[in-house]
């Protein structure tokens, strides 16, 4: 009896001990796992925000770098609708007609002289207020209505840029509208509006170096209508048909 009580006792020793070593064992399991847990969340969140803190710095560098070329081009606008004759063409009472001071032909002379030295710029429109084209290094174009064209009279009060789009030949282009002022700076009245229209490719060399962006990273430059995001520059996934339609 006696034998069979120590066997017993030492069973419910042996058990307690077993079930204490077990309760340890888990107890540092669990801690161990929670801390190796909270490092993995804590090296994740730290990755993350460095990763996304490189991209925005990434994003920035891009955009200030297109802002500066429209600016540019902005600056261009600018300096093409104070010229002297130009404004004074369009403050003739009859545009082009013989016996004013400016023909049209000697206008379109100017501006093909600009379109030549400004490898960027395809082709240059002047309107009068109204909408009509009275000049143009198109012509062809000469004479065409823009008077319902948001873009134009947008122009009208400030300098704009308009849509990004393929041309016929297959550029990426966009456009710049601008107003253009009397030579008086009492007077600051629309006399006219011009519309230069751009080649792209500086734009795209900056779009299309995506050095930083890993094998899947894409740069867009693109804008809301309504709950819709339009991309205007074609992404390396996407052919030129894709992207025209």
């Amino acid at each position: 009896m006696r034998a069979k009580k120590i066997n017993a006792d030492f069973k419910i020793r042996f058990s307690i001990k077993t079930k204490l070593i077990l309760l340890i064992v888990a107890l540092l399991l669990s801690t161990m796992f929670i801390t190796v847990l909270s490092f993995y969340s804590y090296s994740k969140r730290i990755i993350q925000e460095r990763i996304l803190s490189d991209l925005s710095a990434l994003v920035n560098a891009k955009k200030d770098r297109i802002t500066g070329l429209i600016e540019q081009e902005f600056e261009r606008a600018t300096l093409i609708t104070t010229k002297f004759k130009l404004r004074e063409f369009l403050m003739q009472p009859n545009l082009g007609s013989e016996g004013y001071a400016y023909s049209t032909d000697e206008i379109i002379s100017i501006l093909e002289e600009i379109t030549s030295n400004i490898e960027d710029i395809d082709q240059i429109d002047i309107m009068n207020t109204q909408g009509k084209t009275v000049v143009s290094t198109e012509k062809d174009d000469i004479g065409k209505s823009v008077i319902n064209e948001t873009h134009f009279n947008a122009g009208k009060n400030n300098f704009f840029l308009g849509e990004f789009y393929l041309s016929k030949e297959g550029h990426f282009m966009y456009d710049v509208y601008g107003p253009f002022f009397p030579p008086s700076e009492i007077v600051q009245e629309t006399i006219g509006v011009i519309k230069i229209y751009i080649r792209a490719d500086k734009l795209l060399a900056v779009l299309n170096d995506r050095m930083g962006l890993g094998n899947t990273g894409e740069l867009v430059l693109g804008k809301f209508e309504g709950e819709w995001l339009v991309v205007n520059n074609m992404v390396r996934y996407l052919d030129r048909e894709g992207w025209e339609r």
